[in-house]
């Protein structure tokens, strides 16, 4: 079973293999938008290792909450991080 791309858009794209596999009881082909992301999909979507996220969130670089023991992540705040780290690294390049 191949698994969808991770993007952060707040969106699971459906791909050829998602098409039909039932996702949690989500009828096929339906996307579902995504409010909170875990730490291995917040880390797919960043194209970073689980454990630099995770020092990153546990730092306060990365932003995240706490439910329970879950760390999750928001799509948005991980956009907004992003693009204050592109924004650092132009400044610092100029």
């Amino acid at each position: 079973m191949t698994r969808p791309i991770v993007t952060l858009n707040g969106h699971r794209p459906a791909t050829e293999a998602s098409i039909g596999e039932p996702d949690d009881a989500t009828p096929a082909g339906v996307q579902v938008p995504c409010i909170a992301m875990d730490l291995n999909r917040a880390a797919k979507a960043l194209s970073l290792s689980a454990r630099t996220v995770d020092e990153l969130a546990r730092s306060g670089h990365l932003p995240s909450f706490r439910v329970g023991r879950r760390r999750l992540f928001s799509p948005d705040a991980l956009r907004q991080w992003v693009s204050a780290q592109a924004n650092e690294n132009e400044v610092a390049d100029a």
